[in-house]
């Protein structure tokens, strides 16, 4: 959604809003660009993420992908360059950083570390220090292969990981180490047949699907973890809609394990776990609730239209159990997560890439077609403010500025450019740098 210890039941591969450490003359006190870096390498920047408030050198920093390079950016120093490493599995398919525990070799003991966990388009999954972006050697766990030998174009969604320190006595009795988990992607042969790879220590630990279910197709996002429970929960894509093949799977992650499956149409975002349950939302624009234990659905809304691959469940403030949902036609709707019940829904003149939302300044932010980010007030859709992204603003990240309550950064990945705002913004504010 990126690991963040106030919150256990997270995936990684998404961008998420986490508190970062103080950083000298980056106060958010307007509305202009804090900084503007040119992406340091070719094409699409990707996805972004950001690092947690425990980096021991106080560098906030923003993890960046584009094709198969990784890029760390100090936000302090208007995104200047800590280091860049190419990975060796193709082009990045999902980031994130994980605080957990790590032998470190220098110090004969275990210690706190941030790590990168990377999967990639062809099948790796390679993990890297966050502070320097060496590889990591500790576990062997470095450019580990999970492709079949007959399908060398096999590939894997987004990489969930289970910190083995943070997990109940069940899992710590299961698993010696920290558990990497990641649907596949297959690209020929059975496509069908595809599976959820767990590894520990640069070794299989389990595979879910293996020869027993040839109706799983693939994942592209990560899956949600319930450290409580121990449960992986994991969507996936449908070919045929008419065949209504099972796409959301909860996975015991102490052996690998049906826990149950549900149809859901497909799934190509990470399910969201919130205490009313588990939330899909499908491709062709139907919203499910399903019973996080036992798969029974408890609700469904059909919005009528294609969704963006996403979904934002809202925690705190006045919006607290609100779902929000994108169409590609570029409309905005909020759904009373409890019921299914549309609360309200809002049209743009543009097309909406992505978004997300602050709900102590009652705003949302979109990313639309036009190449611009647009400030809307959460309770009406009302425009109130827009800046220049450059271009297709198809990646967006939150971040938090020490005792702030809500995001109060945007940073922002063009085709070109990186950039990094101060939020809110305020009315009528038109950002064209």
């Amino acid at each position: 959604m990126m690991g963040v210890r106030t919150s256990k039941n997270i995936a990684l591969g998404m961008v998420v809003a986490i508190a970062s450490p103080a950083v000298a003359g980056a106060q958010c006190t307007d509305a202009e660009s804090l900084w503007t870096a040119s992406a340091p390498g070719v094409g699409m920047v990707e996805m972004l993420s950001h690092d947690g408030s425990y980096n021991p050198n106080g560098i906030a920093t923003v993890y960046v992908s584009q094709g198969g390079d990784l890029f760390a950016l100090d936000t302090a120093n208007r995104g200047q360059l800590l280091w860049h490493r190419r990975f060796a599995g193709g082009s990045i398919a999902f980031i994130g950083p994980v605080i957990g525990s790590r032998w470190r070799a220098s110090g004969g003991a275990w210690g706190e570390a941030l790590d990168l966990y990377v999967t990639g388009t062809d099948g790796y999954i390679g993990m890297f220090d966050g502070y320097s972006g060496e590889a990591v050697y500790d576990f062997g766990f470095v450019g580990v292969d999970t492709r079949r030998a007959a399908c060398r174009g096999d590939g894997l969604g987004g990489p969930t990981v289970q910190v083995h320190q943070w997990s109940n006595a069940d899992f710590q009795s299961a698993q010696s180490r920290d558990l990497t988990m990641a649907p596949t992607r297959f690209q020929c042969g059975t496509e069908s047949a595809n599976q959820v790879v767990a590894m520990s220590g640069g070794q299989v630990a389990w595979r879910f699907n293996h020869d027993e279910f040839d109706t799983m197709d693939y994942g592209v996002a990560g899956c949600n973890l319930d450290y409580d429970n121990n449960a992986l929960y994991c969507g996936t894509n449908e070919d045929d809609p008419n065949l209504r093949k099972q796409t959301l799977w909860a996975i015991s992650t102490l052996d690998g394990t049906l826990l149950w499956s549900a149809a859901a149409g497909a799934v190509l975002h990470t399910p969201n776990l919130t205490p009313d349950g588990l939330h899909t939302a499908s491709v062709d624009g139907v919203l499910r609730q399903f019973d996080a234990a036992t798969g029974d659905q408890k609700w469904s809304y059909d919005v009528g239209e294609e969704l963006l691959p996403m979904l934002w469940t809202e925690f705190r403030g006045a919006y607290a159990g609100s779902l929000f949902v994108a169409t590609l036609a570029g409309e905005l709707k909020r759904i009373d997560a409890s019921s299914g019940v549309p609360v309200e829904a809002w049209s743009a003149p543009y097309q909406t890439r992505s978004f997300g939302v602050s709900p102590s300044a009652e705003k949302i932010y979109v990313g639309a077609d036009d190449g611009r980010i647009y400030q809307l007030d959460l309770g009406t859709g009302a425009e109130e403010a827009s800046a220049n992204a450059g271009s297709d603003p198809t990646a967006l990240g939150f971040d938090l500025t020490p005792g702030a309550q809500d995001i109060d950064r945007l940073t922002v990945g063009t085709v070109d450019e990186v950039k990094q705002y101060c939020l809110p913004w305020q009315q009528g504010w038109q950002g064209n740098e």
